[in-house]
């Protein structure tokens, strides 16, 4: 555009040079109030010419170009090797090596859906590798953030407890947990970084958390934490479904969970499910834990666990904690 705008002074005033050619009283090319401004045109015509054209980039677009082969190459390469990594995998099914190299490859050459598969199969054994389950995330994301907010919410846990210390950890699964707008979620990731005494510098952490909070006001909260054994048993089933029963012949709460979806804090409040009458909570529940292979409530359901009385009497946020099931 300056190359332009330059150009057409040069030729307007080309044009009355032109036009004024001949006559001695106002042309004198030894004048330099006429030579001048010819020269400053035109050494502005090159170092614009120059800048636009990009001849200064000239050695920036070869390495440009170098490193374009080079990716090229690689892919080449890559995709010249999964033939001979699958025909590992199929002949060694439980090569984790080969298995992640899979999964890195097909990632590399943007076959996410392939590249989970194998991720997947991965981590089913090895599950505390950080390499690795930042990997299956990442192509979990690329595939459908939204979608796929299970699998990925339940790989961050695992994640987080390979390092409870470490901060880019926690911050990589909030930025994930705003994107999704999923906002229980976060806030319990921002209590456990408020609460862990390993990490210092949480003011920001707790500001959030306070903002949250008064954003989204809850009136009753029920927090169920589950140990490992318990999560490990759940996630075997299908469906689980906990509930919160009063002394009334219906629950006033029922929140089913696909098995990917147990983690190791499960939050049940007004803001996320149905809860009948919550004009006038119950003072006592017991919590029911049930498994089903259906996805709606039936009497074909399997308790697995079955609490004592918990009031809710004189706190907003009950915490029960669940760290054996019923043998049945």
């Amino acid at each position: 555009m300056i190359f332009v705008i330059f150009s057409l002074i040069s030729i307007i005033y080309i044009f009355y040079l032109y036009k004024n050619y001949g006559e001695k009283s106002q042309i004198n090319l030894k004048n330099l109030r006429l030579v001048l401004p010819l020269f400053v045109i035109t050494a502005g015509l090159i170092v614009v010419f120059q800048i636009d054209s990009g001849i200064h980039l000239k050695d920036e677009y070869s390495k440009l170009s170098e490193r374009n082969m080079k990716i090229r190459e690689n892919i080449k390469i890559i995709k010249n090797n999964i033939p001979i990594l699958e025909e590992q995998v199929r002949n060694e099914p439980n090569n984790l090596r080969g298995n992640i190299m899979l999964g890195k490859s097909y990632m590399l050459i943007n076959e996410f859906s392939q590249s989970v598969q194998f991720f997947k199969k991965a981590i089913s054994m090895k599950s505390n590798d950080p390499d690795l389950l930042l990997d299956y995330i990442f192509v979990l994301r690329k595939i459908d953030a939204k979608k796929n907010k299970t699998e990925i919410i339940n790989t961050y846990e695992k994640l987080i407890m390979t390092d409870y210390n470490d901060m880019n950890t926690y911050n990589m699964y909030l930025n994930y947990l705003f994107e999704i707008n999923d906002v229980e979620t976060t806030k319990l990731v921002l209590s456990k970084v408020i609460e862990n005494p390993n990490i210092v510098n949480k003011d920001s952490y707790q500001k959030a958390l306070d903002d949250l909070k008064k954003n989204t006001q809850i009136t009753h909260m029920v927090k169920i934490k589950l140990s490992e054994d318990v999560i490990s048993t759940l996630q075997q089933s299908q469906n689980v479904f906990f509930i919160l029963r009063s002394d009334k012949q219906a629950p006033f709460a029922v929140k089913r969970m696909k098995s990917a979806q147990i983690v190791s804090e499960i939050l049940i409040s007004d803001n996320n499910i149905m809860i009948n009458n919550t004009d006038q909570l119950p003072t006592e529940v017991t919590l029911l834990i049930k498994t089903s292979n259906e996805d709606f409530v039936s009497t074909e359901m399997k308790t697995v666990y079955q609490s004592d009385l918990i009031s809710l009497k004189n706190s907003i946020n009950t915490e029960i904690l669940v760290d054996k099931i019923l043998i049945n």
